[in-house]
């Protein structure tokens, strides 16, 4: 070992010392506090402490490890004063430590919007998420939320670092119309998805219908697409821009109830009164016993046509829910088909047409 290196680390061993152990103690902290995210214990615990514990992944022995590197360097100051003499002979004394000081208050900062951007965003997934917000759960304002904070902490090492912020703002100004035009498509899908998410029309977990026929349920809103998962599974990407000007049917904004209109036809001369109790009987008996019928509300018989064809009639069945017409249509056509046979209603041949399809 140099005699130089000798007398460093004879001098300055309690700074590097604490700057091992500071970085030492966040290692393991990082490492328990996986391990406990990992575990089950976590489940017991509230939402609004798993952010916190969340956002703290990572952050610890960084944190920690940062807070060693300011203690160990107050306490070598001295050194990093005869370092710069040699080093920087026309700087002043305290150029090396001032430099390294300015540093680690960037690293600082950094560090610190990091963890805010974290914390922050969970903070809004957790209110979002609970029963009496009135933001949408999407993760369109996260983003917004954690963008800004982003800012912020950028401007502020600019700052740090001595970068003047006048005139780049004015080069954005100059700027802005052209970026405004080559980012039209994108800032368009922006402003739509917060149109549509603070409109509160559409939100994730309601099911959809769009204007080319295909339905699902909403996942997500993000900056330039809105994703909805259809009941095959496959996922369907929209842009925000489209579906803010196309027209959505949204079945979930119907207080949770769906009106399910289940069409039949029986050959001519079929006894009307006899037919309709017949129908209303299977209609009641499917309410009470299907788990996706809306229990508050009454099913109804309405004719709709007589013609050489035959009598047709609609039942109609409150349901929870769009996604249950397969379900209660297919309970109601069985029990229906089973009680015609049984009373000698004759099914006329464009409903045994019909009913010969699988379900869906």
């Amino acid at each position: 070992m140099s005699p130089a290196l000798s007398t460093f680390t004879t001098r300055y061993g309690v700074a590097i010392l604490y700057f091992a152990s500071f970085l030492l103690v966040g290692i393991l902290l990082d490492q328990a506090l996986g391990a406990f995210l990992r575990s089950t214990l976590l489940r017991r615990t509230g939402r609004l402490f798993s952010a916190v514990v969340r956002s703290l992944r990572g952050i610890i022995s960084l944190s920690l490890g940062l807070i060693g590197v300011w203690i160990a360097f107050g306490r070598t100051k001295a050194f990093l004063k005869e370092v710069s003499k040699d080093l920087y002979a026309k700087e002043p004394a305290g150029y090396l430590s001032g430099l390294i000081s300015h540093w680690l208050t960037v690293l600082t900062i950094l560090l610190i919007t990091i963890f805010l951007a974290r914390l922050i965003g969970r903070f809004i997934s957790y209110y979002t998420a609970s029963d009496g917000s009135r933001i949408p759960a999407s993760s369109i304002f996260t983003n917004l939320v954690k963008v800004v904070i982003y800012i912020i902490g950028v401007a502020l090492i600019l700052s740090q670092l001595g970068v003047s912020l006048t005139p780049i703002i004015t080069t954005l100004g100059i700027g802005g119309v052209a970026i405004g035009l080559a980012l039209q498509p994108t800032l368009g899908n922006l402003f739509a998805g917060i149109q549509i998410v603070s409109s509160h029309q559409i939100e994730p977990g309601d099911f959809v219908r769009l204007a080319s026929g295909d339905e699902g349920t909403v996942e997500d809103v993000t900056w330039s697409n809105t994703t909805i998962r259809k009941i095959t599974s496959e996922l369907i990407v929209v842009p925000n821009s489209v579906l803010g000007q196309e027209p959505v049917i949204n079945f979930s904004r119907n207080n949770h109830q769906h009106t399910l209109v289940v069409p039949g036809m029986v050959v001519v001369g079929t006894d009307v009164l006899r037919l309709e109790r017949v129908v209303r009987e299977v209609a009641n008996e499917i309410m009470a016993s299907s788990h996706y019928t809306y229990k508050g509300a009454t099913p109804a018989f309405r004719l709709t046509a007589t013609t050489a064809g035959g009598i047709s009639f609609n039942t109609i069945l409150p349901i929870i829910s769009y996604r249950s017409e397969p379900v209660v249509r297919s309970e109601f056509l069985e029990l229906l088909v089973e009680r015609f046979a049984a009373e000698h209603i004759e099914l006329a041949r464009p409903l045994l047409a019909a009913t010969s399809t699988p379900a869906q």
